[in-house]
């Protein structure tokens, strides 16, 4: 008779795909790109944890959803203060026209040199 083993700690597949996914499809404003990367382990770990439950190794799968947790954690915190750092930017320089005045103004001081 077969008997379903779960693991201790709890998988994190959906939240590493979720944080993965919108680092991805925010390339746009690049700098969540620096999320893909931690989230990408995340992903990697967390798809370990259900294989080491059924290969009854629970304390690797313990293990394993206790790391892909923290990257999780470290992904999500990477994709915040990453996206918080494009509004700031942008903010600061009024996007694209305010940074098209800003060099200029630039070049103009440059000029007066």
């Amino acid at each position: 008779m077969n008997t379903v083993v779960t693991p201790k700690g709890t998988p994190y597949l959906i939240w590493s795909i979720a944080v993965t996914a919108l680092s991805v499809l925010s390339f746009c404003f690049c700098f969540p790109l620096i999320a893909t990367i931690p989230g990408i382990v995340a992903i990697v770990l967390a798809a370990q944890v259900n294989a080491k439950a059924i290969q009854g190794d629970l304390d690797g799968a313990a293990r394993a959803a206790k790391a892909a947790k923290l990257w999780c954690i470290v992904a999500s915190v990477l994709f915040v203060l990453s996206f918080a750092a494009y509004f700031i930017a942008l903010a600061m320089f009024g996007g694209a026209a305010g940074m098209e005045a800003f060099m200029q103004e630039y070049q103009r001081q440059l000029e007066q040199q």
